[in-house]
């Protein structure tokens, strides 16, 4: 690993350290910080690390994701005010599309693997029903249970993308590395 790869992975697992502390300190104010800077890194180390590829629609897709998602970002630091929510909420919807739309360019759904996609379908949908039911009596006294439905579905929809990756021979370790947990 490089140094400046070795440093960028140092700064943002310091920045998430540093974000997850004011969050666990209850210290808001100074999460403008430590939250904008983790998708500017992961840009540039995508960048950096994606600079010889010949697949430029592919690092299109993914550095177009992950900028909606600072955008998601830094709507949602402003989340006293509902309009920021739903901005932020809207456009991690737009990086999760992208990011369903590059995932399914990886490895398209075919009728080989039905039992897999549906085993996986039926899991994921079960998980949202899941984290829904925790969170609908709040969306509903904010009015947002249907952003919150089609976030979450949509969410789940890249999960079920991101994991059927797997099934693509030459991106299998980079899909179990890193497309699924992410």
């Amino acid at each position: 690993m490089s140094k400046l790869k070795l440093f960028l992975f140092f700064l943002f697992f310091l920045a998430l350290a540093a974000d997850c502390i004011l969050i666990f300190k209850n210290m808001e104010e100074y999460r403008a910080y430590t939250k904008t800077l983790l998708v500017p890194i992961l840009l540039i180390t995508i960048f950096l690390e994606s600079a010889n590829t010949r697949h430029r629609h592919s690092k299109i897709l993914v550095n177009l994701a992950f900028f909606f998602c600072f955008l998601g970002d830094f709507f949602l630091l402003g989340d006293d005010d509902s309009s920021n929510f739903i901005m932020g909420l809207g456009s991690f919807l737009i990086a999760h599309l992208l990011f369903i739309f590059f995932f399914y360019r990886l490895k398209p759904f075919t009728p080989r693997y039905r039992v897999f996609i549906i085993t996986a379908f039926f899991s994921i949908l079960a998980y949202i029903v899941f984290l829904l039911a925790l969170v609908w009596i709040n969306a509903g006294r904010q009015g947002l249970q249907l952003p919150v439905t089609v976030y979450a579905l949509a969410l789940g929809f890249m999960f079920l993308c991101a994991v059927f990756t797997v099934n693509n021979r030459s991106i299998k370790r980079l899909a179990q590395n890193y497309f699924i947990p992410g």
